[in-house]
């Protein structure tokens, strides 16, 4: 595996003179700062117009280098793998069918100025017009099992995690009324409990779609996610440990209908050493495609009277 200080050894292209703020950022640090080139603000996600892509911050050691490993691990870009046995041949082949759940990933890139690296890739939201998002951090606890004490004692603001599986951490939810976005953090998530997470996590999403549209985007969304179970039901090579899955609709009433089911943030993704499978991240699957099916269930009444679209989804109140 590399280091950090592998990464900072090795000669990286450096940032398009393009970049600016990545405007769909829902969590993170300085995501409404303004920036340009030689600026270097914590946290900020930079976009480049004239590659369509996303420039991620490398976190400092041992975040940074084992997102970077994962990603090459992912898209197979690993430069010194030993010759495959036919486990590892099983394992590559089943770390390349993420590939359809994660950006793109094309490689680390430095700033010009700061020396600050950046991973480079694909902008999951091109193509969409008014994306609304949801970013859902996945698993039963917040923090793999050998992370430094201070981490450990610091005590979960979230009380329900153990019962859902996951912590809804921002909502950018596109508002046609208003003509602009309406954000929610992690305080709206810390409100999220068992009792009302079938109204509370993908209602608001799918409010920000015309009504006609929600039927298929509730059945794709569960597709994706159906599908992401049956991965992690069979792979025994890593736990994800604040990891985040971006659920993504297109709001926008002139757009065809299309949906976004992706992984993001690898910084604590960690090799399982008792190939044992990923119970928490399998525990919050399991609830989120449970509140698809219950959306399905009340939209699907509603969309047989074809005569009329009736509105079962109201967005949040504030």
């Amino acid at each position: 595996e590399i280091d950090m200080s592998d990464l900072s050894s090795t000669e990286h292209p450096h940032l398009p003179s393009d970049v600016c703020n990545y405007e769909h950022q829902i969590t993170g640090y300085g995501n409404l700062l303004p920036h340009k080139i030689g600026d270097d603000p914590l946290g900020q996600f930079l976009y480049s117009p004239s590659e369509r892509c996303v420039y991620k911050p490398v976190q400092e050691a041992p975040k940074g280098p084992r997102e970077v490993n994962f990603y090459e691990a992912v898209f197979g870009l690993r430069k010194d793998e030993p010759p495959f046995d036919p486990q590892q041949r099983h394992q590559v082949q089943q770390l390349s069918a993420l590939r359809c759940f994660l950006s793109s990933f094309l490689g680390v890139h430095q700033h010009p100025v700061t020396g600050k690296l950046y991973i480079r890739l694909s902008d999951l939201l091109d193509g969409f017009a008014r994306p609304s998002i949801i970013d859902i951090k996945m698993g039963a606890r917040r923090h793999e099992p050998d992370c430094s004490g201070e981490t450990k004692e610091r005590p979960d603001r979230y009380a329900y995690r153990q019962q859902t599986g996951f912590f809804v951490t921002g909502m950018r939810l596109w508002r046609q009324e208003c003509h602009g976005y309406e954000l929610h953090g992690k305080r709206y998530g810390r409100e999220v409990t068992p009792s009302n997470m079938q109204t509370a996590v993908l209602q608001p999403l799918l409010s920000t779609a015309p009504a006609q549209h929600r039927v298929f985007l509730v059945k794709q969304l569960l597709a994706g996610l159906e599908s992401l179970q049956r991965w992690f039901e069979t792979q025994r090579m890593y736990h994800f440990y604040a990891s985040s899955i971006l659920l993504g609709v297109e709001s926008c009433p002139q757009r065809d209908p299309d949906v976004l089911v992706c992984m993001v943030d690898f910084t604590h993704v960690v090799p399982v050493p008792d190939n044992q499978p990923d119970t928490g991240y399998l525990l919050g699957l399991g609830n989120l495609i449970g509140i698809c099916c219950e959306c399905e269930r009340e939209l699907l009444p509603a969309q047989r009277d074809s005569s009329q679209v009736v509105d079962v989804f109201h967005p949040l109140n504030n």
